[in-house]
């Protein structure tokens, strides 16, 4: 009785072997041209699952899903047979959505969509070719526009604007080619001009005024291409004004293709 109890539990071993190996063995294979066919996983150092998906004449196909090494979902990338562009969606930790786009040649392209791990979205930015391009946007966590900036290949170039939270505007400036150029306006609230300035190929330049929140000339100061001229005091400000230089960080390093 006890040898044929051994032998079944020797089989049964056996066999499930024989069905893991079989299972494994389904995953990454090449055909004889060493293409990649059929269903295909990777895994990371720690042997958790990096990625798993399909492929077709070494092409991806369908869904495939990439991994945290704790192994919770990463990201989704939709491959659709015909069709040049690849909707992806990525995720926190926490499986809310973090960003969502396209790419097309592994380059993010047209809209994507930035979320927190709460669900909040936080920005909007194009891309063509991987690069921004147009209009990019952030918002405030109650969902109006915080910011919004122009962009070409990759290159601040035309309008930027930043808001209040009421919708008021902050702070109105134009770029080119990547550096500040021609007038440079900050706000108060109560929508008086704080500061009206020029930038010429991002220096300072010719006469800055500075008011206070009444409307009030409260100094005046003159650059020459970046170098301080002459300061004119009318009224003492005991805080010190904080000027923007840049837009927000649009962190388009953070979401790039897992391939």
């Amino acid at each position: 009785m006890f040898i044929k109890s051994a032998l079944f539990r020797f089989f049964a071993l056996a066999i499930f072997l024989l069905l893991v190996q079989s299972l494994f063995a389904q995953h990454n294979q090449r055909d004889e041209e060493g293409r990649r066919q059929g269903p295909w996983r990777g895994n990371f150092p720690t042997g958790v699952m990096r990625y798993q998906g399909q492929f077709i004449d070494d092409k991806p196909a369908g869904t495939f899903r990439y991994y945290y090494t704790d192994g919770a979902m990463r990201a989704e990338l939709h491959h659709n047979p015909g069709r040049d562009t690849v909707p992806a969606i990525y995720f926190h930790r926490n499986r809310q959505r973090m960003a969502a786009g396209q790419f097309s040649d592994n380059k993010r392209v047209g809209l994507w969509r930035f979320f927190s791990d709460m669900g909040v979205k936080l920005a909007e930015n194009h891309y063509y070719d991987g690069l921004l391009q147009g209009q990019a946007i952030t918002f405030f966590p109650k969902g109006t526009i915080a910011e919004t900036v122009e962009y070409r290949t990759g290159q601040k170039h035309g309008p930027w604007v930043q808001y209040f939270e009421d919708g008021s505007k902050r702070l109105i400036a134009n770029y080119e080619n990547d550096q500040l150029s021609g007038q440079f306006q900050l706000f108060y609230e109560n929508g008086k001009p704080l500061l009206i300035a020029t930038y010429v190929e991002n220096l300072p330049h010719d006469t800055w005024k500075f008011f206070t929140s009444e409307g009030e000339l409260e100094k005046e100061v003159m650059y020459q291409r970046g170098a301080l001229v002459k300061e004119t005091i009318y009224i003492e400000r005991e805080e010190e004004i904080i000027i923007p230089l840049q837009p927000a960080d649009p962190a388009e390093d953070v979401f790039s293709s897992p391939f």
